[in-house]
């Protein structure tokens, strides 16, 4: 059977999603191909219409992220649904995703080409790698090509987590203690398959930050702390600023140590890392009322997946995801218990497990002050939300006192951790 034939007519299939190079015709050979849910929906019929809308509403970084709805010839409201992410790469897109629409750059021409690298790396994720993680919370991929630039747009084809069933958690709010912990799971069998039938894989995940791009990162930071510094009490703000700007003067090298130069973090101590476990990029199921249950549906957005150190995904988790009772609660009493559960899976496995717990929570403190700092961001990105869509007074004064709580002892902790570990990080750099 001609592959045309799928479709009720020929000229239908050579259509494009958008203004890329990604035809429906390569999208519904993978599908056809890769997906017994859609085999089983389309049946003998005929594809009529193809259908889709970008859904990203600010989570899909420098990506597209459409809903594609397929339409069959033999029922008009039968259809099926799926997602489709492709990578784009337009120098004003990605500085808006920044959240750095208003500044000016030279960096951005670096900075497209290793998300270029960074869609590479999510194809190999979700066409191999995960096919080899039991039981990972992820959405099944039916097929992905890479990047081209000047030729050919990158894609990635997904199941549709309808946000009926499952949804992001909005980062004005923090997650449980049970939600927080329900997400350590899944980091935890990331972790366990670095250290067991994944060990191989970690040599194929080297695109790694540099001092080049923490150096952007560092220059957002910069931006987000300036907007909020205004809504940080004062008295709170005394006891932080100067401590954190101090910190940041140092940022390119904080950012990068615990990747290249904290031994302890490297080689048979490295893990395959998620590398940005924020709220954003994890789906929690909800009830049959709407609500949200204590269950990770799925993580999403794998493009800056790295070997890396241990302690980076948890510290991003607890970091952005928590607030800082929760946060407290897990590192004193639940990080022990995780470390012992994974020490001992890992040798149950009959592979070796060297570390201690001392050099575990080491490793954690170094990632935690790196981490720290997407507090700054994430809540800037936030504010300037809520500021264009000017809410209630009282809501935003209560939701300024959540933010500045977060930022204060998120902050703090860090501060405190850079006395112990790293004290000339405290010493400012012009």
């Amino acid at each position: 059977m001609e592959n045309y034939s799928l479709f009720s007519t020929q000229s239908l299939e050579k259509n494009y999603f958008g203004n890329t190079t990604i035809t429906y015709k390569w999208v519904i050979d993978n599908m056809e191909t890769n997906s017994k849910d859609f085999r089983l929906k389309r049946k003998d019929s005929k594809i009529s219409k193809i259908s889709f809308n970008d859904i990203s509403g600010g989570k899909g970084f420098v990506s597209n992220v459409y809903k594609v709805t397929v339409f069959f010839d033999n029922n008009d409201e039968c259809c099926y649904e799926f997602i489709l992410k492709i990578p784009i790469f337009d120098h004003n897109t990605v500085l808006k995703d920044l959240g750095m629409e208003k500044e000016k750059t030279n960096d951005c021409d670096f900075v497209i080409k290793y998300l270029i690298k960074l869609h590479s790396q999510e194809c190999l994720f979700y066409s191999k790698i995960v096919n080899e993680i039991k039981d990972l919370k992820v959405p099944k991929c039916h097929g992905c090509c890479e990047v081209i630039p000047l030729e050919k747009s990158g894609a990635i084809i997904m199941d549709l987590i309808d946000t009926s069933e499952a949804d992001i958690i909005s980062i004005k709010y923090s997650y449980n203690i049970d939600q927080a912990k329900s997400v350590i799971d899944e980091i935890f069998k990331l972790q366990l398959f670095s250290y067991t039938d994944g060990k191989n894989w970690k040599s194929k995940l080297q695109y790694k930050t540099n001092v080049n791009l923490t150096t952007v990162l560092k220059n957002i930071v910069i931006m987000h702390w300036e907007n909020c510094k205004k809504i940080i009490p004062k008295y709170l703000l005394n006891e932080i600023e100067e401590d954190f700007e101090c910190l940041l003067s140092n940022y390119p090298e904080i950012g990068i140590y615990h990747i290249y130069h904290l031994p302890e973090a490297q080689g048979d101590n490295a893990v395959i890392c998620h590398g940005d476990m924020w709220i954003n990029n994890i789906m929690f199921s909800k009830d049959s009322k709407g609500r949200f249950t204590n269950d990770v549906k799925g993580i999403i957005d794998w493009q800056l997946i790295y070997e890396g150190a241990i302690g980076v995904d948890l510290a991003r988790h607890l970091a952005v995801n928590c607030d800082p009772d929760i946060r407290h609660d897990i590192e004193n009493e639940f990080l022990p218990e995780y470390f012992n559960k994974l020490k001992n899976e890992v040798i149950k496995r009959n592979e070796s497990f060297d570390m201690t717990y001392e050099t575990f929570r080491r490793i954690y403190d170094f990632c935690y002050i790196d981490q720290c700092v997407y507090i700054i961001i994430f809540i800037g990105m936030c504010i300037r939300q809520l500021n264009l869509l000017q809410e209630d007074t009282n809501i935003w004064e209560a939701k300024k006192f959540f933010f500045s709580s977060k930022i204060y002892f998120g902050i703090r902790d860090a501060v405190d951790r850079v006395k112990i570990l790293k004290p000339e990080w405290l010493i400012k750099k012009n």
